[in-house]
């Protein structure tokens, strides 16, 4: 499946999310890009490096820069950004296919996919965390130079 055909499904599935939560609807279009563009970003990285946590965490990177850039210039929480674009990247059929490999009896597979699921659960943590860290930074020297700038003025 090419590219252009999972980020139109993925923008699909985001849009069905944000409706089904209230996103309000001036967000609703460009969280689905964001969280489109960051799933890509992960299957380019599943594709061609090899590593899928790898991929995950830069998708969720991505997708945690652009919903603070998106919130300072919408005036709405990063979280309605973050939220919505992040569910691309949750790795349902892990926690799916771990369960139902415990009710089977087939351990030694559980242990394997639930450890894939809990380290990509990881990386959407660290992604995340790491893209507001980095964004509050930003936004603490940005403010620090402009009332440098006034002081001097």
């Amino acid at each position: 499946m090419n590219y252009f055909f999972k980020f139109i499904i993925s923008v699909c599935a985001i849009i069905g999310y944000g409706i089904y939560f209230n996103v309000p609807k001036k967000a609703l279009l460009f969280s689905a890009l964001s969280g489109s563009i960051g799933w890509i970003i992960s299957e380019i990285f599943k594709d061609h490096i090899l590593v899928f946590n790898v991929g995950i965490f830069a998708g969720a990177l991505f997708v945690g820069l652009s919903g603070e850039v998106l919130a300072r210039i919408m005036k709405l929480p990063s979280t309605v950004f973050i939220i919505t674009g992040i569910i691309s990247l949750v790795p349902g059929a892990g926690m799916y296919y771990t369960m139902f490999a415990l009710v089977q009896k087939r351990y030694l597979e559980a242990l394997k996919i639930g450890l894939e699921t809990s380290f990509s659960a990881v990386a959407i943590a660290f992604g995340i965390i790491l893209s507001s860290v980095f964004a509050k930074i930003l936004y603490k020297v940005r403010k620090k130079m402009t009332m440098e700038i006034g002081r001097a003025s």
